[in-house]
């Protein structure tokens, strides 16, 4: 069997030969996404879907895709193209309902989940999906008539949410008829911690005979021989039972308790690393502070859109938030392909730095990259209403202070006279078109292609040369 090195070069080269073959971008993509190339493969469904407007699985795997890195909303975009494609695509409505859940659309997922399966009656996840979507809403009754279904299709389906004592008693019935005895007895179990309570115990040990049908029977045997040689005092054994259950559910309240604060604490951990370098996080969390480095060589990028103002004036909120989130989306997968850090965005502006917090020689060769790549791929790129949007791109490279200061909402900033110019380069750029200082270009010289724009008079700095980097 060919491995996937040798396919993504068989569809590649088929693509060389046939540039229109909408088929081998497809499998290519495919290929890709398996290799954890998602970026790749989002491009190449892309394609796909360029050649062939009307291939519905094209717009349903790139749906999937744009759900690993982040982008939800588009990622519901593509699966609604999917089904105004094809109005009896089963995993489309299924994969919008899991989209919608992710961003706690429950009610909107729940009609997902339903016409998926009205359309396929036997796929596998979407009770489940449906069942998890009511249960958030407190329909506890409709979640377990989900999670019953769920069983019937996919026997192996275990849900890993909490849920009411009637819920876990009613699937330890199911389980136990279904033979499956092991996890009726788990079931059970969970069902006597909900209900916290010895009558719930006596229910549940009846309900999961379940655990273990001969040892039962066998101390059901036990019991009877033994009846008439022993007094049992029933209310002495009540007390002890109702002992060792509040023991236990002290016990499972501790862990509870102590699985939320690890929670919690990973849930901050992770926020923090999304707000600064892994590096920074590190330092901060030794109570290192204020942090300020100085590193003589790093280039910084700019990426703004030309006219924003104008296009936003009237347009509602929302829709403007969500056009920034896709491009921003977008420039965060190229951003981390070409391992530059981001450091924030001002309104339409994007900023992102190359050569730090990590060293790296070739800092002004990536950031070239990203700039490259951000260029051709936003190149004639409109909004969802047709407007064009067009992108001005700067960089300049030299020394850099970075760091953090303040003492609440902590950011990772940088300051210094090549930040300055960096903005400067954008600012004066031309739409569409990457500007860059005369220090960047002798930095590249020879592995890029410039266009001068000549002496230029930039605001703070005076008369400067500046070029535009044509490939």
């Amino acid at each position: 069997m060919e491995n996937l090195l040798e396919l993504l070069e068989k569809f590649s080269k088929e693509i060389k030969a046939a540039p229109k073959n909408a088929n081998s971008y497809y499998n290519r993509a495919i290929i890709k996404g398996k290799q954890g190339d998602i970026v790749g493969a989002i491009a190449d469904y892309t394609k796909t879907i360029e050649l062939n407007p009307n291939d519905a699985e094209a717009y349903n795997d790139r749906g999937v895709a744009k759900v690993k890195v982040g982008d939800v909303h588009g990622a519901i975009q593509d699966y609604t193209k999917a089904i105004e494609i094809d109005c009896k695509y089963a995993n489309a409505y299924h994969n919008r309902g899991n989209a919608k859940s992710k961003l706690e659309y429950f009610r909107d997922a729940i009609g997902d989940y339903t016409k998926a399966i009205e359309i396929h009656p036997r796929i596998k996840n979407a009770h489940h999906g449906r069942g998890t979507a009511k249960d958030y809403l407190g329909d506890k009754t409709g979640a377990l008539t989900d999670y019953t279904l769920e069983i019937e299709i996919n026997p192996t389906f275990w849900p890993d949410y909490p849920l009411s004592e009637q819920l876990f008693t009613q699937l330890a019935k199911v389980y136990s008829v279904k033979g499956d005895y092991h996890r009726a007895y788990l079931y059970s179990d969970s069902a006597l911690t909900a209900k916290d309570s010895v009558s719930s115990r006596n229910n549940s040990l009846t309900l999961a005979n379940a655990h273990d049908k001969i040892e039962f029977a066998q101390h059901k045997l036990i019991a009877e021989q033994l009846q008439n040689q022993i007094k049992i005092d029933s209310l002495e054994i009540g007390k002890k039972r109702i002992e060792i259950t509040f023991f236990f559910v002290g016990i499972a309240a501790l862990l509870l308790v102590i699985l939320f604060i690890a929670r919690e604490r990973k849930r901050s951990e992770l926020l923090l690393l999304n707000i600064l370098p892994e590096k920074i996080a590190e330092r901060l969390k030794r109570k290192e502070h204020p942090i300020a480095d100085y590193f003589d060589h790093a280039s910084i990028l700019f990426i703004d859109m030309a006219g924003f103002t104008l296009f936003s004036d009237g347009r509602d909120p929302k829709d403007i938030v969500n056009m920034l989130n896709t491009v921003f989306t977008r420039f965060d997968a190229i951003a981390e392909k070409y391992k530059l850090e981001k450091i924030k965005t001002i309104g339409d502006c994007y900023m992102a730095v190359s050569g730090l917090p990590d060293l790296n020689p070739h800092h002004a060769e990536a950031a070239a990259k990203m700039a490259l790549e951000v260029r051709n791929e936003m190149k004639g790129y409109t909004a969802k209403d047709g407007t064009p949007i067009a992108f001005r791109i700067g960089l300049d490279c030299g020394p850099v202070v970075a760091g953090v200061i303040g003492r609440r909402k902590f950011i990772y900033d940088l300051w210094g006279d090549t930040v300055n110019t960096a903005s400067r380069m954008e600012s004066t750029g031309l739409a569409g078109e990457i500007h860059c200082s005369d220090r960047f270009r002798n930095k590249l010289e020879g592995k890029h292609t410039f266009e001068s724009r000549g002496v230029t008079e930039i605001k703070g700095k005076g008369m400067m040369e500046t070029w535009l980097i044509v490939s």
